[in-house]
């Protein structure tokens, strides 16, 4: 059983005109890499770090026109939740002048990163000891081994589903001058984000993934048709929303996106013509 998305909640849609005033920005970043040894997020199973190539960083940047700030944040993250966002936003909210909803949280989806998801702390708590014992009990035959995976997955999702049995989302849009950009809570469908950028009224318009909550995989109600299929339509505690889903985010979120009103795009300052440089070269071709 698949599990209802709900009115969504919390709409923010924040203009912000880069034409109107000087505006300030700033951008920084800070390491965020987890130890070697630590847990390693995503799959259907535990990982353990062994190796880094790059490290994980956390970059944000801050457009400021001397009214309403807005701030965007990219994690080398898993997935962020929304008490982790909201713990963000709080701490940002205390020490300067950045309001909540004009905070944008995104993950890279980077499975070298520390542990941010799937399941996180006290969501199981309340499930009955059956439930706890088979999440805790993984086998390493191979053919039990994937069993045991989607049997985990089924028991857990149910768990989850009588604690929150429908999933409400936040949409929140950040229009800066031409460009807006637009909050997907989810390892959403690339087709559904070219729509919103097709349906979008903005020259530059900017999906931006796994933003302020993770609802999990949101396939297309095509590839949760017939001929649709793929690990990401297997019904999991991970992909568990009704096929419409997908279709109620797109929609709510082009939808805010045009309720703005786009800048025109910044001209960029004439330039000389080019005339300087080595003109040993500049000849014609010699053939005899």
């Amino acid at each position: 059983m698949r599990t209802a998305l709900a009115s969504l909640a919390l709409v923010f849609g924040l203009s912000f005109s880069l034409s109107a005033t000087p505006v300030k920005t700033g951008f920084g970043e800070v390491d965020i890499s987890p130890d070697i040894g630590m847990e390693r997020p995503g799959g259907y199973g535990k990982g353990y770090h062994q190796a880094f190539h790059d490290p994980c960083k956390a970059r944000a940047v801050v457009f400021d026109d001397g009214e309403k700030p807005v701030a965007l944040v990219g994690l080398d993250a898993l997935i962020v939740v929304k008490p982790h966002v909201e713990e963000v936003r709080k701490r940002v909210a205390q020490e300067t002048d950045i309001t909540p909803e004009a905070i944008m949280v995104g993950a890279s989806h980077s499975h070298s990163s520390g542990r941010t998801g799937m399941v996180q702390q006290g969501d199981l708590d309340h499930a009955d000891e059956l439930v706890r014992e088979i999440v805790k009990e993984k086998p390493t035959e191979a053919k039990a081994l994937n069993d045991w995976i989607w049997a985990k997955e089924i028991v857990i999702l149910d768990a989850l589903i009588q604690k929150e049995p429908i999933r409400s989302v936040e949409v929140q849009t950040i229009q800066i001058g031409p460009a807006v950009f637009i909050s997907n809570p989810a390892e959403y469908f690339c087709e559904f984000g070219l729509q919103q950028k097709e349906g979008s009224r903005f020259p530059f318009t900017w999906p931006v993934s796994l933003a302020n909550d993770c609802v999990g995989y949101v396939p297309t109600s095509e590839a949760l048709g017939p001929n649709g299929g793929g690990y990401e339509t297997r019904l999991t505690s991970y992909s568990n929303l009704v096929p419409e889903a997908g279709d109620q985010i797109r929609d709510t979120r082009i939808a805010l996106a045009n309720d703005m009103k786009p800048d025109a795009v910044p001209e960029p300052a004439p330039t000389a013509k080019f005339s300087a440089g080595w003109r040993y070269g500049d000849v014609p071709p010699e053939l005899n």
